[in-house]
């Protein structure tokens, strides 16, 4: 299993598979930049520097200019009140962030970020606790983890897992338990009632109520995307050997 390959299929989605793309602000989480959209206000961002950083410092200097220290103390920093003091998602940092997305070798980095992220690591937790080693149960995983957090993917599977158990089911088929997975993954955003109190987050969508961020469905959004995965005849449903 190849995860340079899973991580574009699911960049394609979160970046349109571009090394440079930026998310300037629109959802509160400061800057997002990058293949996988990694943000500011969450620390991913900070870690992804750091990387970028350790791989070519020279061409991490002549991008990020003489502010290029003040940018990783900030962005790595422990406070999220720190993160987001500067306003990375506007000029003269986002001229900068886009040379630093056109660098191979800081492109090439960005990819080798994604292979040893916490986001990888998850999909391997999520694919092992599952005993699911196939290509599409993995991007699935790592499409999750990407979008919903590293964390929040592996509670719920975790709490999957225990429901299974607890009712018995210690053998279920590889499609109906991505299937109920993905499912699983999107129920949070979903209600079938007005939540009390009320909130602006949550908006009436049919007979239901979906959560949004700024415009964006998020209920919808996740649908979207893992029934993409589930329906994409490319991805392979045959248990492989992950390599690195």
């Amino acid at each position: 299993m190849d995860p340079t390959r899973i991580i574009h299929r699911v960049a394609v989605v979160e970046s349109g598979g571009s090394y440079a793309a930026q998310n300037r602000n629109s959802d509160g989480a400061g800057l997002a930049f990058g293949l996988l959209q990694w943000t500011q206000r969450s620390g991913s961002l900070g870690a992804l520097l750091k990387t970028m950083s350790k791989a070519d410092p020279t061409r991490f200097s002549q991008v990020f200019g003489a502010d290029a220290g003040r940018l990783l103390t900030v962005a790595t920093s422990a406070e999220e009140a720190t993160r987001m003091s500067l306003p990375l998602w506007a000029p003269p940092w986002t001229a900068r962030f886009a040379a630093a997305g056109a660098a191979p070798s800081l492109q090439r980095a960005q990819l080798r970020h994604a292979q040893i992220g916490v986001e990888w690591k998850a999909t391997a937790e999520i694919m092992a606790l599952f005993n699911l080693h196939t290509e599409r149960a993995a991007t699935l995983a790592f499409d999750r983890a990407v979008q919903q957090g590293p964390n929040g993917a592996k509670s719920v599977a975790r709490r999957l897992h225990a429901a299974l158990i607890a009712e018995g089911l210690v053998r279920v088929e590889a499609a109906d338990l991505l299937q109920t997975y993905a499912d699983w993954c999107a129920a949070p955003f979903r209600r079938s009632s007005p939540p009390s109190p009320p909130s602006a987050a949550w908006k009436p969508v049919g007979g239901a109520w979906h959560k949004h961020a700024g415009s964006v469905d998020l209920y919808a959004l996740i649908q979207r995307r893992t029934q993409s995965i589930l329906a994409d005849p490319s991805l392979s449903d045959v248990p492989e050997e992950v390599t690195a």
